[in-house]
């Protein structure tokens, strides 16, 4: 299918209005739309516009179809479509009115609980340990915020209607995806499981060059700085602990146990700093904190000690 002109007119954000609006629109045609709404702010401006407006139109339509339909002389009939005509212009000429802030929902799981949320668009929130989101659907909006832990959010497509998530001070938005989002100890995360990613930092870390993300992908920042990476990972792993497991390729030992202590009450601290810099590729079933660490034992050259109501790992033989 050829894609609409890229101009910021009218009939260009039409064009995409119709063409995602089809029973044919595939995923490949809102990857082509989020590139042209990226292209020039203008083109997300016409188009917003174009939806307010056919929005509008609809209502016009809703209150005329509830009022009996009675017939008039040819002249009045003519006077009756004008007066139409003219209210539904007026939408073009009057701005409506600001939306105030709906009603927000809030889920959140505690330390080894995860739980799925299917939204009212269909969409689908999977939250592991010990996360905290909120959402709002006021007005047509589907905004999500993710205050701590971590989601994966499978999102129904929905081109008139972008879905946002907020995590600190990163701002993902997306037409139609799935995606990951791990908030946790100042550092945000996003791993892309399939479709397009938008991925664009806010507060004093928005002068940060917003990134244009495709499956496979992982964003990494920290919370304040407007540096970030990009890589190529294996989106699967990212999502393992949807099956109550951990799947890592050559992640350091300091990553695996702020893993293990996101999803443990049990908490595991590491006797010498210089522990955390070793290697570990594998995957770890998530059934408890000393079962975890000794599997560990028989991959690196670490030993652990159960202290209080902890275990301290040590380097073997210390």
């Amino acid at each position: 299918m050829t894609a609409p002109e890229t101009s910021s007119g009218p009939r260009s954000a039409a064009d995409w209005r119709a063409r995602l609006d089809s029973a044919g629109a595939a995923e490949a045609d809102f990857v082509a739309f989020t590139a042209w709404l990226e292209e020039n702010p203008a083109h997300r401006a016409a188009f917003d516009q174009l939806d307010a407006v056919l929005a509008d139109v609809d209502a016009q339509k809703e209150h005329l179809a509830g009022h009996k339909v009675v017939r008039f002389p040819v002249w009045k009939k003519t006077a009756a479509v004008a007066a139409i005509a003219a209210s539904i212009l007026a939408v073009f000429l009057v701005a409506r009115p600001p939306s105030g802030p709906g009603p927000q929902t809030a889920w959140e799981t505690r330390t080894g609980e995860r739980k799925d949320v299917t939204l009212a668009d269909g969409s689908v929130i999977h939250l592991n340990t010990a996360t905290r989101v909120s959402v709002d659907f006021d007005h047509g909006a589907r905004n999500a915020r993710l205050e701590n832990g971590e989601a994966l959010f499978e999102v129904t497509p929905d081109a008139n209607h972008p879905f946002t998530v907020t995590a600190g001070d990163q701002r993902i938005e997306v037409i139609g995806t799935a995606f990951n989002v791990l908030r946790h100890d100042g550092a945000i995360a996003v791993t892309v499981s399939h479709g397009v990613v938008r991925a664009s930092a806010t507060g004093k870390a928005e002068a940060a060059t917003p990134a244009r993300l495709i499956a496979g992908n992982l964003y990494s920042r920290r919370e304040g700085e407007s540096v970030y990476a990009v890589t190529m990972v294996d989106a699967g792993a990212a999502t393992a602990w949807r099956d109550g497991r951990l799947a890592y390729d050559g992640a350091e030992l300091s990553k695996v146990v702020s893993d293990l202590n996101r999803n443990f009450d049990t908490q595991v601290t590491l006797a010498d700093a210089a522990l955390g810099n070793l290697r570990f590729s594998g995957v770890l079933k998530l059934d408890s904190a000393e079962a975890v660490v000794r599997r560990l034992e028989g991959f690196l050259p670490i030993s652990a000690t159960p202290q209080g109501n902890g275990i301290v790992v040590r380097a073997r033989d210390q």
